[in-house]
């Protein structure tokens, strides 16, 4: 493990900066963290991906030669094994149905019809499908890429030690 010393105000501000970065081009949801995956928390994949990627490299003056997208992302496209097909027509016929009925009822009871129209969205499902079947993709988190604007080239976050300078803000 590489031991890297930093001043605390300046792992700060590179934090800060990677996050406004991540919202401006893409979202940060409430319970998104620095270990949230890129992929799989964000929903972050395939050419989007890439192109944050490369905005953040261009951004943080970051070299990103050797990296290897597919061994942290989906390619664009997605594989549908043919046995969750039922699955998924059910999930979409639920959310059909909820919002056919969020429809009727959100005119007349805002409360009520935004709790159904919030029953499923895409977030609860694509966390259903990744406890089923975990990705076998290594995860690019927040913290990976707040370590690799640090030095300047990709770095996953666990090969790093951050010793903070004492006596330095």
């Amino acid at each position: 493990m590489e031991a890297v010393e930093i001043r605390y105000s300046y792992l700060r501000e590179v934090s800060e900066s990677v996050v406004n970065f991540i919202k401006t081009e893409y979202w940060w949801e409430d319970d998104t963290n620095f270990k949230s995956s890129i992929e799989n928390d964000l929903g972050i994949t395939g050419d989007d991906a890439v192109e944050l990627l490369e905005k953040f490299a261009q951004k943080f003056k970051v070299d990103l030669d050797g990296f290897d997208f597919s061994k942290y992302f989906s390619p664009e496209g997605v594989y549908v094994n043919p046995l969750l097909i039922p699955i998924i027509a059910l999930l979409i016929t639920l959310f059909l149905v909820k919002t056919f009925i969020a429809g009727i009822v959100y005119p007349f009871d805002s409360e009520q019809g935004k709790k159904i129209f919030n029953f499923i969205n895409s977030d609860q499902i694509n966390k259903f499908f990744n406890k089923i079947w975990p990705s076998k993709l290594e995860k690019l988190t927040v913290e990976d890429l707040i370590t690799t604007a640090i030095k300047g080239k990709f770095i996953k976050r666990e090969t790093v030690k951050f010793v903070i300078k004492k006596g330095v803000a």
